[in-house]
């Protein structure tokens, strides 16, 4: 059987990206990325409220919802934090000031809290220049994997011994050995290979199973 998507809300998006659900608050939460907008999409209501901050930054890459009620998001090089309650925000690390041309792109939060999130061209031209970091609780930023182009598709398996990573100008989607005590991976190797014709890897997830 082929399923059919459905169209939630007919809301136009140049980029839209990193959808991101919040169990506590029943909210989806996604971004317009060269908009600079977050939206925030109520199913109960079937309402997307916007909330635009292109005012402050030329782009939002990702956003995850935070215990306090909060979010992360990733405007430009920066990873940050909106407090709803105060309508306001604030920048808790910036990477990459060498490199103004890069942004965030995709980022997820393992269960310990730590925000991993991969950067990449604003104009992609095939150069290796983007680069994975982990940001801890302690907002102190590593850089897990450099040399690639388009980070993308982060996830776990569902014990989260398995880390999965696609570069979206390789035909790979990658996995890894994933330490959740120490946030730390290794030994990458090749999960699956895109067949031509099959597009390029792009945001990814996985189910109950442990299924991309």
């Amino acid at each position: 059987m082929e399923l059919q998507p459905e169209i939630l809300i007919d809301q136009k998006a140049l980029t839209g990206e990193g959808p991101t659900w919040d169990a506590q608050h029943e909210v989806l939460y996604w971004v317009d990325v060269p908009r600079a907008t977050i939206f925030v999409y109520n199913p109960g209501t079937r309402q997307n409220q916007g909330m635009d901050l292109s005012k402050d930054f030329s782009s939002i890459g990702s956003v995850v919802a935070c215990n306090s009620g909060g979010l992360l998001f990733t405007p430009e090089r920066k990873i940050a934090y909106f407090d709803f309650e105060k309508l306001s925000y604030q920048i808790l690390a910036e990477v990459e000031q060498n490199l103004p041309g890069n942004r965030f792109n995709d980022g997820k939060c393992d269960p310990y809290g730590r925000f991993l999130a991969g950067t990449m061209q604003n104009a992609p031209d095939g150069t290796p220049k983007g680069s994975l970091y982990s940001m801890d609780r302690d907002l102190k930023v590593r850089t897990l994997l450099d040399g690639l182009v388009i980070s993308n598709g982060l996830g776990w398996s569902p014990d989260y011994k398995t880390f999965y990573l696609a570069d979206s100008a390789s035909r790979d989607v990658w996995a890894f050995d994933y330490d959740l005590e120490q946030g730390n991976i290794s030994r990458q190797r090749i999960a699956f290979t895109l067949k031509d014709g099959d597009g390029v890897a792009d945001g990814l997830t996985t189910d109950t199973d442990g299924m991309l």
